[in-house]
């Protein structure tokens, strides 16, 4: 399997697991669980990005369907230090410094 594909069964294992997870979770623990700053999330463990990519999913979905509550930015705090924040406490920052 090349990259693309294994990208998209990712992308694809990541929605079916929100889609469960909003069936069985009440939204407000779902929020409190994925709607906070996730920090700089360079050198982090397989579960956190696991977290991250479940927390990036619902966050573009409420994103989506209440974009009142939603206000995403995206900018460098520093050279090389890039991070995205939104209204609703969703965010995270990437150093990509060498």
């Amino acid at each position: 399997m090349g990259y693309r594909e294994e990208y998209e069964a990712q992308a694809r294992r990541i929605r079916a697991e929100v889609d469960e997870l909003m069936r069985t979770t009440p939204e407000a623990e779902l929020k409190q669980r994925f709607l906070k700053n996730f920090g700089c999330i360079n050198f982090e463990t397989d579960e956190f990005y696991h977290e991250l990519n479940l927390a990036r999913e619902f966050h573009h979905r409420l994103e989506t369907a209440h974009p009142d509550e939603h206000h995403t930015r995206h900018y460098d705090r520093w050279t090389c230090y890039h991070v995205t924040e939104c209204k609703c406490g969703f965010s995270e920052a990437c150093d990509s410094s060498d």
